[in-house]
């Protein structure tokens, strides 16, 4: 197929078109120039490959990266260091025996086995490519000399929690940038919204807006009026690998323990929530206050946990039903061979 040769053009009063050849030119007057521009050390212009790519391709072609030479170096280290014996039993099938055995401890086995052990031989490329980055990070200072240096009981574990820790720094120096192209992007859109306010009904943007702790939301009103030229928004990006989440709900259930000399949590649920970090995760707190208010109600109150019954029974009757179908032919069965024996 041809290529298409496109042309955008943007100012403050114009948007025009060119699209082979064919010119157009609209008049959008907004007074400023509604477009974002983000740009990254790592994303030079010259490199073809980031000319339409997503904003966060980058931050997962790195995470790609490190994901596979964590997954090769962890392996070779474990296979290399401690190469698994397996053995074949009497029915000819393979084993494994258990490698978390401590060094010098016995492993039984059953009799009549074959043991068999494999040495692999690590990818030394993947192992040195791994190295490379290694010493590139060190040489910024993000991993300590001496971290390597200390007796470390479990290297594939020590390794892997090294490594992302790097990714998350990686994933870090990028998130100025993009707090930076969100809030202007979020400033434009406030711009639009002022400008076009006057021709909605009501004079106003309506929102459903649903506060912190709300129980449900509530339709507010956004004017011209409200805005008044206020266009700076603040966004933050916030870096979470898989071991932050481990952390932040360990955070979370220590503020939920009972004091036994007070009898009191050390902080309320909704408390807690914010002070371990995961309150950005709920996005219907009102639903899950709800929630827990019914668990504990239904805890306390045998009706209610009937009703609950009879509820959940309804709407599993046509499956309760076929249980039921089951549980009467397994009994016609079980009679039908107690008399077949008594008959005997």
């Amino acid at each position: 197929a041809d290529n298409l040769h496109i042309i955008e053009y943007w100012d403050e009063k114009y948007h025009a078109t060119s699209i082979d050849g064919e010119f157009k030119l609209y008049e959008h007057g907004y007074g400023f120039v509604p477009l974002v521009e983000l740009r990254f050390n790592q994303t030079p212009e010259t490199e073809q490959r980031w000319a339409f790519a997503s904003l966060l391709s980058f931050v997962l072609e790195d995470l790609k990266l490190h994901a596979s030479l964590i997954s090769k170096m962890t392996t070779g280290a474990e296979q290399f260091y401690f190469p698994r014996m397996y053995y074949i039993s009497e029915n000819n099938t393979l084993e494994m025996v258990d490698h978390h055995a401590q060094p010098g401890d016995w492993v039984q086995v059953k009799e009549g086995t074959t043991p068999m052990i494999l040495s692999p031989t690590p990818n030394s490329d993947a192992l040195q490519g791994l190295l490379n980055v290694l010493n590139t990070e060190i040489g910024n200072g993000t991993v300590p000399q001496i971290v390597f240096t200390q007796d470390i009981p479990d290297i594939s574990g020590f390794m892997t929690q090294q490594i992302l820790g790097q990714v998350e720094d990686a994933i870090a120096d990028k998130r100025d940038p993009m707090e930076r192209s969100y809030g202007h992007a979020m400033g434009n859109v406030l711009r639009l919204l002022e400008k076009f306010a006057p021709e909605q009904e009501e004079k106003a943007w309506k929102f459903p807006m649903l506060g912190m702790g709300a129980r449900r939301p509530t339709a507010d009103l956004l004017s011209a009026e409200d805005i008044d030229g206020h266009y700076d928004v603040r966004v933050k990006v916030k870096v979470a690998l898989p071991t932050d989440k481990i952390q932040m709900s360990t955070a979370f259930a220590q503020t939920q323990q009972v004091d036994p000399t007070t009898g009191y949590k050390a902080m309320d649920w909704l408390t807690g929530m914010r002070f371990a970090g995961i309150a950005d995760e709920v996005e219907d707190f009102a639903g899950m206050e709800q929630r827990r208010d019914m668990e504990w109600a239904l805890s306390q109150d045998q009706e209610l946990q009937a009703v609950k019954l009879e509820a959940i029974k309804a709407q599993n009757a046509k499956q309760i039903t076929e249980w039921q179908k089951l549980g009467d032919a397994q009994r016609k069965r079980e009679e039908n061979k107690d008399q077949r024996d008594a008959e005997r």
